[in-house]
């Protein structure tokens, strides 16, 4: 009568102890960002106000400096995630190649970005200072080369540039210059294939 009796509790034991590692292994799995590992900056938005404008540096990314965007709608528990991805096709010369994405995306507007670029990657890959653009899910967002946004910047050995969009776009970020007799559409705003944070 003994063994019949234990065998009810090691069965509660061992139900238990699995739902146990079940349950501490989806926790993990949820709170892991796997990309942080490489290189990757996740900015959290705990609570943002609309009509509030929103800096955030990056500082992964070879040639970002930052990006600034216009909040439309109140955010709560959102992200911007900024992910290199050499992966990336493109037909020409790129200086980086990266995945922006958002869980908030259709909240955000007017965005600006700060390229930051050192001159001897332009001179490396036979650039010069006026070929540098972004191109956005294959399509080309004018540069304007500008000064430093921040006096207390390092900018000896650096160029910098904007590039404004109309409102936030997720996708493939490309800077470089697209090899001659490449066709370039006038700027639009595609949506991202897949967001990144789908993929996580």
């Amino acid at each position: 009568a003994k063994p019949a009796s234990r065998a009810p509790h090691k069965r509660f034991w061992l139900s238990l102890g699995l739902l146990m590692l079940v349950s501490v292994l989806v926790i993990l799995n949820s709170i892991s960002e796997p990309t942080v590992t490489g290189r990757a900056t996740i900015q959290t938005l705990s609570f943002v106000r609309a009509g509030s404008s929103m800096e955030m540096e990056i500082k992964t990314i070879p040639g970002v400096k930052a990006i600034i965007v216009q909040v439309e709608q109140d955010i709560k528990n959102g992200k911007i995630l900024f992910s290199e991805d050499t992966t990336i096709p493109f037909d020409g010369i790129a200086l980086a190649k990266f995945i922006v994405s958002s869980t908030e995306s259709e909240k955000l507007g007017q965005t600006e970005l700060i390229l930051k670029i050192r001159q001897d990657a332009l001179q490396k890959a036979g650039l010069s200072e006026y070929d540098v653009g972004l191109y956005i899910n294959k399509i080309l967002v004018p540069t304007i080369k500008t000064n430093p946004p921040d006096l207390l910047d390092n900018s000896a050995g650096y160029v910098y540039y904007s590039a404004s969009l109309d409102t936030f776009t997720e996708g493939h970020y490309v800077i470089g210059k697209q090899k001659l007799g490449t066709t370039i559409s006038p700027v639009q705003q595609e949506p991202a294939t897949t967001p990144l944070f789908e993929q996580l």
